[in-house]
């Protein structure tokens, strides 16, 4: 089962205390739109085996022809693969888009990328059902083409009803939502995040600190 979980840049909790006559108060709330997303998170999730490693969509343009951000973005993830194994934590996959969406061009990404390698390394000689929404993206007869020639796997979802018969959209989505969000909550009490106002906090920090919390 694959879907789709917006992550915001914030704490869970939706109730703020500090100390009377305090001037900063150091939560950033979700907000109620969109605008507030930082990155989504594209779960896979399997009922046996070993899981798909999870993905990560963070803003960034869609085309690959700028030069110049292909090489910050491969000097940053170079940094992800460096800090990951330092810290011991799981490195997470990483895709870019302008709105930070699962969009038609990253969604062909992720399964030539990611999905793909991960059928041939797990169980390359057995048929595969792939359970998802019915976003553009995920129905194109491009992407469905895309995946017959990988293990003959086949769509599956009834509409309507993702929120009934889909683990990551029934549960597992949310769980990740919630630990990460926790961890944005021990960050904010720790020694570094007391270095920074929310103008030094850059961009590309809050990128590496979600994929540190989602690994």
């Amino acid at each position: 089962n694959v879907d789709q979980v917006p992550l915001p840049f914030a704490s869970d909790s939706p109730v703020t205390l500090d100390f009377e006559g305090t001037k900063n108060v150091w939560v950033r709330q979700i907000g109620s739109g969109l605008d507030k997303r930082q990155c989504t998170l594209q779960l896979c999730v399997r009922p046996l085996g070993r899981q798909p490693v999870p993905t990560l969509v963070f803003r960034g343009m869609t085309t690959y022809s700028r030069v110049y951000d292909i090489n910050v973005r491969r000097r940053e993830e170079d940094e992800y693969r460096k800090e990951a194994q330092a810290g011991g934590w799981t490195l997470v996959n990483v895709l870019w888009q302008k709105k930070a969406w699962v969009d038609q061009v990253v969604n062909k990404l992720w399964a030539e990328n990611i999905f793909g390698p991960h059928l041939e390394a797990e169980h390359p000689e057995e048929d595969t059902i792939l359970f998802c929404d019915n976003l553009a993206c995920q129905v194109m007869p491009e992407f469905k083409d895309l995946l017959d020639s990988m293990n003959n796997t086949r769509i599956a979802g009834p509409k309507g009803a993702t929120h009934l018969w889909q683990p990551v959209d029934q549960n597992i989505g949310a769980y990740y939502h919630r630990y990460m969000m926790d961890r944005y909550d021990d960050w904010m009490l720790s020694g570094e995040a007391s270095r920074f106002s929310e103008d030094t906090l850059s961009v590309s920090h809050r990128r590496k600190l979600l994929m540190k919390w989602c690994g």
